[in-house]
């Protein structure tokens, strides 16, 4: 799991994906809907328990719930 740019984009997502696998091929994506155009963007735990991406604006661009 982490933070990655596929070819040709400028965008960032958080995905899921096999390590030892000969192509890069994400197998989950949370925030496909609204990628993070910076490199600041976090994963973080809320306080209330969820799972949450945020931009570098400190925006959330995903949450678990």
């Amino acid at each position: 799991m982490g933070f990655f740019t596929p070819n040709g984009s400028k965008y960032r997502y958080v995905g899921i994906w096999y390590n030892n696998y000969p192509e890069f091929n994400p197998v989950w994506v949370a925030n496909r809907e609204r990628p993070i155009e910076d490199s600041l963007g976090k994963v973080m735990i809320s306080e209330d328990g969820n799972l949450v991406i945020m931009d570098g604006k400190k925006d959330v661009v995903w949450s678990s719930n």
